[in-house]
């Protein structure tokens, strides 16, 4: 459901693009030219559009005044984790735990390049293994947050209760297995997906396929209807 997903949708990002332009020239025309010192002094204590167009600042101290402003709120927040560009920045959002756990700004945040390893620790190490996965394959994601989600995929799946492995599995039709390699499916997850009649060839194909499929669970897929009506199924299973 749209609550629990964890990527942005194409429509969010466009709204906070949308957003980042109505202030910008505020930004660019006003405030820039202003020292350093000035724009701190003003992100504690601006409001309305003053204080969103602050929320682009470049500069991490600057955010963090802003994070120190009475004002601030979820707008404010969904702005600087989309559009912001320094850790330290980041990390000075997160501080204000309303904001961290709110679904939509934990979104952005992994739509962020500059997402640290501490803070996308924090964001997602408590999601469930469909929603890690999510964020492993998604095209609006940067590499470097794909690649520590895959470690941390690997890492969940052995350490969470057999039910949600199986439903991991089944609800990909398979398709995390790709990235769970080494890792071997369980007695009691195999369990779980026995109970399941399969009714997708692909998923079929692709439990075969993987090196860490216990017997029974093959043996399984051998007595389903698909696979008695498809021969290639069976030879592979076999």
């Amino acid at each position: 459901d749209e609550a629990q997903d964890p990527l942005p949708p194409d429509g969010e990002l466009r709204t906070l693009a949308a957003e980042e332009a109505n202030h910008r020239k505020l930004y660019e025309t006003v405030l820039r030219p202003l020292s350093k010192d000035q724009r701190l002094a003003l992100a504690k204590t601006e409001t309305g559009n003053s204080l969103m167009a602050l929320c682009l600042d470049p500069d991490a101290q600057v955010i963090a005044a802003v994070m120190e402003n009475d004002a601030v709120g979820l707008p404010h927040a969904r702005l600087i984790a989309f559009h912001h560009r320094t850790s330290t920045g980041l990390e000075a959002l997160a501080k204000r735990s309303a904001f961290l756990t709110h679904r939509e700004v934990q979104r952005l945040l992994l739509a962020n390049p500059m997402l640290g390893e501490g803070l996308f620790n924090r964001v997602l190490s408590q999601r469930r293994l469909k929603d890690i996965h999510k964020v492993v394959v998604s095209r609006d994601v940067p590499e470097k947050t794909k690649v520590r989600a895959r470690g941390m995929l690997r890492q969940k799946f052995t350490a969470r209760d057999p039910e949600e492995r199986a439903n991991l599995i089944l609800s990909t039709e398979g398709r995390c297995l790709t990235h769970l390699v080494g890792v071997n499916v369980d007695a009691k997850t195999a369990a779980v997906m026995t109970r399941r009649q399969v009714q997708s060839a692909l998923l079929v194909s692709n439990i075969a396929r993987f090196p860490g499929t216990p017997a029974v669970l093959l043996l399984h897929l051998l007595k389903q209807p698909l696979v008695a009506r498809s021969p290639g199924l069976k030879m592979a299973l076999l």
